[in-house]
């Protein structure tokens, strides 16, 4: 009989995972309504892609255990906002119903230990105007 090696996911991985959950029904229990979870392009990555009454949500999750060096979403750079930027074009252009819908970017800060996570949302957290994405080409 061959054995089989099974590698354990990173724990970091593992806790991300967990925090991205977490944050999905605290989001539906908002009323937000889940389209795609960890959407991958050629641009990058979204956790999040959700809608409202009135808008595409896309959602970064930003997992921390502690947060004496910097809020979680502090760390999201500009180069990581044109990323999600441009991913979310693309997911635009690939979902006919989404098209011409005002997007609005919002966060979740995740952070504390698993068992008492604290979640901070900003919905709203940045804007198309903020990136620099050609919108319209």
């Amino acid at each position: 009989m061959e054995r089989v090696r099974v590698h354990p996911m990173a724990e970091h991985l593992e806790s991300g995972e967990i925090a991205e959950r977490k944050a999905l029904k605290f989001l539906e229990k908002q009323g937000l309504h889940l389209l795609a979870s960890n959407y991958n392009c050629r641009y990058g990555e979204l956790d999040l892609v959700m809608c409202d009454e009135e808008h595409l949500v896309v959602v970064e999750i930003r997992y921390r255990r502690q947060t004496g060096f910097m809020k979680p979403a502090e760390s999201i750079t500009q180069a990581k906002r044109d990323r999600i930027a441009r991913s979310t074009l693309h997911f635009m252009q690939r979902s006919a119903g989404y098209r011409h819908h005002p997007v609005r970017f919002d966060v979740i800060s995740v952070s504390g230990p698993l068992e008492r996570l604290i979640m901070d949302w900003l919905p709203g957290a940045f804007t198309m105007e903020d990136l620099r994405v050609d919108w319209h080409a």
